[in-house]
């Protein structure tokens, strides 16, 4: 992230190219499982952000060490058997 210029402080928003968003959702999971607490899905894709004329790319060239402290947050993951024994409650 430090390498793109993603700071915890920015909102990131994950999206794909493609019609399904699979990826976008796995990469915003990812971020949150990290630590980073503004993620967000784009609803309607990349295509569409671009047909409506919204901004593509912002950058920011202050940006600071302290920005980039990712740390594993376990509590967004679960094992196997939590999901094995909660997954009949649903």
């Amino acid at each position: 992230m430090k390498r793109l210029g993603v700071r915890k402080s920015d909102t990131v928003v994950c999206y794909d190219t493609g019609d399904l968003n699979i990826f976008s959702f796995r990469a915003a999971w990812i971020l949150e499982a990290m630590g980073h607490e503004n993620v967000k899905v784009l609803d309607g894709g990349f295509k569409k952000w671009k047909e409506e004329s919204h901004p593509v790319d912002k950058t920011d060239p202050f940006v600071s060490e302290d920005d980039f402290c990712y740390r594993l947050d376990k509590t967004k993951i679960a094992s196997y058997d939590q999901i094995k024994k909660f997954g009949h409650q649903y």
